[in-house]
């Protein structure tokens, strides 16, 4: 029986697994975007990796924690399907967000596009 007024324990519960459930989906499609169509816009024979822009953008946007999350869905399965060994990738990403995170205070957050 739900008295109202109260708040379950359990909402945040939820609310902190459905954050990872989405950052690490984030991390499937951006896995399969990047292996397939960004395969086709190569630049100097180069194939710009998102999963960095994401992390700026998370660390930026949303804070150090759900970049870190990301971070570890994506560099996990960067290693799995795409490097030879397993960890590189994990720690540039994490590395990465950590470095954004440290030096948040002096990048712009203005949004450019809104009122």
């Amino acid at each position: 029986m739900r008295i109202k007024g109260l708040i379950s324990p359990y909402i945040f519960i939820e609310e902190v697994y459905m954050r990872t459930y989405k950052l690490g989906l984030l991390a499937v499609l951006n896995l399969i975007f990047s292996t397939t169509l960004l395969q086709l816009f190569r630049i100097f024979d180069v194939v710009p990796n998102t999963a960095l822009i994401i992390i700026v953008l998370l660390v930026i946007h949303f804070g150090f924690r759900e970049a870190i999350i990301f971070s570890l869905f994506a560099g996990v399965l960067h290693d799995l399907f795409i490097s030879l060994s397993l960890g590189p990738n994990v720690l540039i990403f994490c590395g990465i967000a950590l470095i954004v995170a440290l030096i948040e205070d002096s990048l712009s957050k203005a949004n450019y596009f809104g009122p």
